[in-house]
């Protein structure tokens, strides 16, 4: 067995695979896996889907005259 620079003996590919099998094994520990996975996944997609939701809501030109807020007419002569 060879070993690393740690001094530690170095694992092969299979011993890591069979390894990840046995931690899998254990359903609670892999229903936790699943159910963190599945929340930061949506968690992710809100914010992905936030831009096409603003764009597709929000409007781009500006709104037409009808829809702004009336301005105060000023008159010519003041009271005082």
């Amino acid at each position: 067995m060879e070993i690393d620079r740690s001094g530690q003996p170095r694992r092969s590919v299979g011993r890591i695979l069979l390894d990840m099998v046995l931690v899998l094994r254990n359903l609670r520990f892999a229903l936790f896996l699943l159910v963190l996975s599945g929340f930061w996944f949506i968690y992710t997609q809100v914010y992905n889907m936030v831009p096409l939701y603003l764009k597709k809501v929000v409007e781009k030109d500006r709104p037409s005259t009808s829809t702004r807020w009336p301005t105060p007419s000023r008159s010519s002569s003041s009271s005082c």
